[in-house]
């Protein structure tokens, strides 16, 4: 797609993995709002780990991104949604994330 710059359908990038989900067009405001509401309520704290492990990766070799992770595990594990995370499965109900 790079090189030669094709233009992708919906269904292709569903079915290669691009995306996760495809709606019609009259849907996908509503899709898009409620996506943005199950980000908001998440683990904020998670999602920003997850883009600077991302973002390091395309200037990082293995042996750097690997130890990236492990930091940013040590950091996520002490945070408080982290902790809400584990008593939430324990109880076996819907974790309440604070962005902490």
């Amino acid at each position: 797609m790079i090189l030669t710059n094709r233009v992708v359908s919906s269904n292709e990038a569903l079915a290669w993995g691009l995306v996760e989900k495809v709606v019609p067009g009259e849907s996908l405001l509503g899709e898009a709002r409620r996506m943005a509401v199950q980000f908001s309520v998440g683990p904020t704290q998670g999602y920003a780990g997850a883009k600077r492990l991302q973002l390091a990766a395309f200037e990082s070799d293995l042996a750097t991104s690997l130890r990236l992770e492990a930091a940013e595990m040590n950091r996520a594990s002490k945070t408080t949604d982290s902790l809400e995370a584990v008593h939430a499965f324990v109880a076996k109900r819907v974790p309440q994330f604070a962005g902490r």
